[in-house]
């Protein structure tokens, strides 16, 4: 059983929100032996079951006010995660945050963790991805193997 758990959270059919999936995705194409790869869409709970001592690392879309589009942020913690709320939208059931309480009371605990949000701008169903988003793909790619290796 692999100890490394990559997650992308996002919906494929909402433009920019779509980064976590395309990146979980190219991973597990060319680094199949990595890590276990999860794509969550929908129900974010479901994550908490396979992190439980896991160097887990989850990728999101993020939507600020003012975004910088393309903008890689990386926290290593929940507490520094401050992007939640500045989502104008939400695809999933729980965010982030109430997920992780939720597993904190569920004392369901990953070993290490990396929070990868990229800024986006385009969330609307059918929107294509931002060309700005798009191009942070390697960027973080590099960065999740570098860390993970």
């Amino acid at each position: 059983m692999n100890k490394k758990l990559v997650i992308g959270i996002g919906n494929e059919l909402r433009g920019d929100d779509a980064i976590g999936v395309h990146i979980v995705q190219a991973l597990e194409k060319e680094h199949p032996g990595l890590a276990e790869y999860l794509i969550e869409q929908h129900d974010l709970s479901r994550i908490i079951e396979k992190w439980v001592e896991k160097e887990v690392v989850i990728i999101d879309a993020i939507f600020p006010k003012k975004p910088e589009v393309g903008k890689v942020h990386l926290a290593h913690s929940f507490e520094e995660w401050k992007f939640e709320s500045d989502k104008p939208f939400s695809s999933h059931s729980l965010g982030l945050i109430e997920m992780y309480k939720l597993a904190k009371e569920l004392n369901k605990s990953y070993s290490s963790l990396l929070l990868i949000g990229i800024e986006g701008e385009n969330w609307g169903f059918g929107d294509d991805m931002s060309g700005l988003v798009s191009e942070s793909i390697e960027q973080v790619k590099d960065l999740i193997i570098n860390r993970l290796s």
